[in-house]
């Protein structure tokens, strides 16, 4: 079976993202079905958010001119502020391949009581991607394609009047995981000039971690270097059917010896044994899909089961890791 290429990590067939004009969507962010109530956390407001697109200096590693498509002009999101005044620390809410789905809202619900105010955003709505699809193959082709979509809700909160533009995380599921990872670069960052803000803190659940521990890919050379510029945090599955090795040994390879990196910030690894990718998923039961980022980068079913403690954990471990980091004087050893 042939392999993908390296560096698409979790990319498939889709068309290119249309231009900046929108598409499917495009004209109504807020009516995207992904931001329907029942998949957002109680008492969010939707709010529009302009991409910012990034240098022409970053390439993508899939396309044939290497340059990254236009993202949409906007795109849907959903703001949750705790009560009071402000202003409040923030964090970016990346969501998964399946979009939207409502497993992200333990995480806001447990932010917006640690104080921290969250902003889920539609990455897929403006692009067409819509609920019912082959969603693995309907996604954007890598996710250097939805970083504009990142640093534009990066740029939304920072000029916030309640938020503090300098207490701005960012967390990611799966496909919003690697976006995290590639966001914590001198690379990334330096492609876009626009804000004069960053990312204090990344918490990365269950990325695909084999690009990153193979030299020579486009995700590797990401984690070379001076990487991160912030603090990290990586939650693992020890079960991942997007990896080529049982127990987290990928993550392992790529991230666990970085714990105190000579040059970049600190990057916490947790591997969860026996627990399968997307862990946190709201419904109960086993599912097994599809997916041509699997196995490697050859492609292969991914088996998915909801465990209960793990879930809990991990918003537990999420939520104390952006109460640390985004405190004004964080710990030394999360600086």
């Amino acid at each position: 079976m042939r392999r993908w290429s390296l560096a698409v990590l979790l990319a498939a067939t889709a068309c290119a993202a249309p231009g900046r004009g929108g598409g499917a969507g495009g004209g109504n962010v807020l009516g995207s079905p992904w931001l329907a109530s029942e998949r957002l956390a109680r008492g969010s407001t939707r709010v529009e958010v302009l991409t910012i697109a990034p240098d022409p200096s970053l390439r993508s590693p899939v396309q044939p001119d290497r340059r990254i498509p236009e993202a949409p002009r906007a795109i849907g999101g959903a703001l949750t502020l705790p009560p009071g005044a402000g202003p409040f620390p923030a964090v970016v809410v990346l969501h998964s391949t399946a979009g939207i789905d409502g497993r992200a809202t333990p995480y806001v619900q447990a932010l917006r009581e640690a104080g921290i105010a969250a902003l889920q955003i539609d990455m897929w709505g403006p692009r067409g991607v819509l609920p019912g699809v082959d969603l693995s193959r309907a996604r954007p082709r890598s996710t250097f394609h939805t970083l504009a979509d990142a640093v534009g809700a990066l740029a939304f909160l920072a000029a916030h009047p309640k938020i503090d533009r300098d207490r701005i995380g960012v967390m990611g599921q799966s496909w919003g995981a690697v976006m995290g990872l590639r966001l914590a670069s001198p690379e990334v960052r330096s492609a876009f000039p626009k804000p004069d803000v960053w990312f204090k803190g990344v918490a990365s659940l269950y990325p695909v971690c084999w690009a990153f521990a193979v030299p020579g890919t486009a995700s590797h050379r990401v984690v070379a270097g001076r990487w991160p510029l912030m603090p990290i945090l990586v939650l693992a599955a020890g079960i991942e059917d997007y990896d080529t090795r049982p127990d987290g040994q990928d993550c392992r390879d790529a991230f666990g010896g970085r714990i105190r990196p000579v040059d970049g910030a600190p990057v916490l690894l947790h591997v969860y044994g026996g627990v399968t990718h997307a862990w946190d998923r709201l419904r109960q039961g086993e599912v097994t899909f599809f997916d041509p980022a699997a196995a490697g980068g050859r492609g292969g079913p991914v088996r998915v089961v909801r465990n209960e403690e793990a879930a809990r954990d991990s918003v537990r471990r999420v939520r104390d890791f952006f109460a640390a980091v985004l405190t004004p004087s964080p710990p030394a050893g999360l600086r």
